[in-house]
């Protein structure tokens, strides 16, 4: 094993690749010891806190300190590279994970932070009972299928409500102009061509909203008997 350490990483890198089963997809869930006997003697010696804990450890401690995740990214079938960068990325994320901690008496886990390190940064991410514990915590909103953004009381705290109104608002936005920018360069189109348009990321209902809203606004129109399968929905002349 080597160890490289920078002004502000620290690189890891231990010869071979992954033990069977382990993936950088999976290896927050994965743990196969790559010498059970040497894991086991170091954790009855108390070197380590918790048996194949170490990995979630890490992701842990990097995600509430405001710091990028552990990075696995440069491993290979060779070797396993793994770099922890010691830049606190985002600070205020940071100070808002011990607010939870102290005002709920909740510490979050490695799973859960990582999923609020994500909609932090605006990637879509899969409805869970992790979702569903945050956005019961009201530490999370959902704002679309499949979209997640930090909650109201967040934007609130760290004294930033209008990033809020920006993040809240920008997916409708941008789904309404993509519906008008498709109906301009195709004519028309019917509601399942612009479902996917849309990636899917919209269900039925949503979508229906949408149209009614662009159609009372006066940029579009339904061309054709209403509830049609023939009809078409068109710019506005």
């Amino acid at each position: 094993m080597f160890i490289f350490q920078y002004p502000s990483k620290i690189c890891v890198r231990s010869p071979g690749g992954f033990p069977e089963g382990v993936t950088i997809e999976n290896i927050i869930d994965a743990s196969t010891p790559r010498n059970k006997l040497i894991g086991e003697t170091l954790a009855r010696c108390g070197f380590v806190e918790h048996f194949g804990n170490g990995v979630n450890l890490m992701y842990k401690n990097q995600l509430s300190l405001g710091k990028l995740p552990p990075n696995y990214s440069k491993s290979d079938d060779t070797q396993v590279t793994l770099e922890l960068n010691g830049k606190i990325q985002d600070l205020e994320f940071a100070k808002y994970v011990l607010v939870v901690a102290e005002q709920r008496g909740k510490k979050l886990n490695d799973k859960e932070l990582i999923l609020l390190n994500k909609i932090n940064n605006n990637e879509k991410i899969t409805a869970t009972q992790i979702t569903d514990n945050l956005l019961e915590l009201d530490l999370i909103e959902k704002i679309g299928y499949g979209k997640y953004i930090l909650s109201k009381k967040y934007y609130s705290d760290i004294d930033k409500k209008w990033k809020y109104t920006q993040r809240k608002g920008l997916s409708k936005n941008k789904n309404k102009s993509l519906i008008l920018q498709h109906l301009e360069d195709f004519i028309g189109a019917k509601k399942r061509e612009l479902m996917g348009a849309l990636k899917y990321e919209l269900n039925d209902r949503q979508l229906n909203k949408l149209l009614e809203e662009l159609k009372t606004e006066g940029k579009i129109y339904f061309d054709g008997k209403e509830r049609s399968k023939t009809g078409v929905w068109k710019l506005s002349k």
